[in-house]
């Protein structure tokens, strides 16, 4: 142990730490699942920040309350896009 400037005490020089490791050998398969494809049934979560909804709508349209139904919305762009609605979040 030596002395350095400021107080400071150093222990030598250490050796870095080895972080190589063996490979475990194992592969996880999932026979039923393709990795690469797509899942039969889409499901989405809809997250709908209230107000810039009403920014936009009102920017467009030019209304002055908010006149949006955020669940006939989310069931709209789902159904075009053929994806199950598995939850609605609304934010305001």
């Amino acid at each position: 142990m030596t002395a350095t400037l400021q107080g400071v005490v150093s222990f030598g020089t250490l050796a870095p730490r080895p972080t190589r490791r063996e490979a475990s050998g194992g592969v996880i398969f999932f026979p039923d699942r393709s990795v690469n494809g797509e899942p039969p049934i889409k499901r989405a979560v809809a997250f709908v920040d209230g107000q810039n909804l009403f920014r936009a709508a009102s920017e467009a349209f030019g209304y002055t309350h908010p006149n949006y139904d955020v669940s006939a919305l989310t069931e709209q762009v789902c159904a075009r896009q053929g994806w199950k609605v598995a939850q609605m979040r609304s934010y305001t």
